[in-house]
This record gives structure tokens, sequence and C-alpha cells, in this order.
């Protein structure tokens, strides 16, 4: 290969290495970090704590609560979570021990729990 088809070659694979790193690492239905941790700032602020997702799995249990991703024992914004269940999990705040139930939501079929 001659310098000048190298020289040209480079900086093209340069862009394509680039744009597949930044590719894997966004997530288009992510919103910015900058969004995120504002609104979970806003519910403690405001005193409100929000349980949004559940998972369990065979090697793992985590919950959603005020848009962060939470495990057993975890400690965020002063939210301390001691236990996680299929429809419940309990958190501790301020000394005082708060069970959060996931809100029904509406599909075609009813109701879903």
């Amino acid at each position: 290969m001659s310098i000048s088809k190298r020289g040209v070659l480079l900086p093209v694979l340069a862009v394509f290495a680039s744009s597949a790193v930044t590719a894997e690492s966004s997530d288009p239905m992510k919103p910015p970090a900058h969004l995120i941790s504002n609104v979970a700032s806003e519910h403690v602020a405001a005193g409100s704590i929000e349980l949004q997702m559940i998972l369990i799995s065979k090697n793992r249990k985590v919950a959603v609560i005020n848009d962060k991703m939470m495990r057993e024992g975890d400690v965020k914004n002063g939210i301390t979570l001691i236990s996680i269940n299929k429809h419940k999990v309990s958190v501790k705040r301020q000394g005082k021990v708060i069970d959060l139930k996931l809100k029904s939501v509406k599909t075609k079929k009813g109701l879903a729990k």
C-alpha cells in the first residue's frame, strides 16, 4: 500500500472506530445523566420515594427507586434499601422503615400487578 493510500485510509478508519465506541456507550433511550441525577434529587428533596421497578432473578435482586438502581443494603440519597420482595421493597429513611409497593399498570387485558 502506498503512503498516499495510507494517509487517506487511516483517518477514515479512525472515524469509524470512534463512532463505533460512541454507539456502544450511548443508549438513545436513556436521558442525559445530568437530568437523571436532578430528578432523583428533586424526589428526595420533596420527600417522596418512588418505587419504579423490581427485578428478581436467580442471581440478583434489584429495585429502581427515584431513578436509581439499588440492591439490598445500598444507601443512596439518604435512603437505605433493606429488602426486596416480589411486589414490594422496604427502605429506611431518617430512622423510619417504609414499605413501597409497585403501582398497578393498565394493560390491554386490564390491570397488571
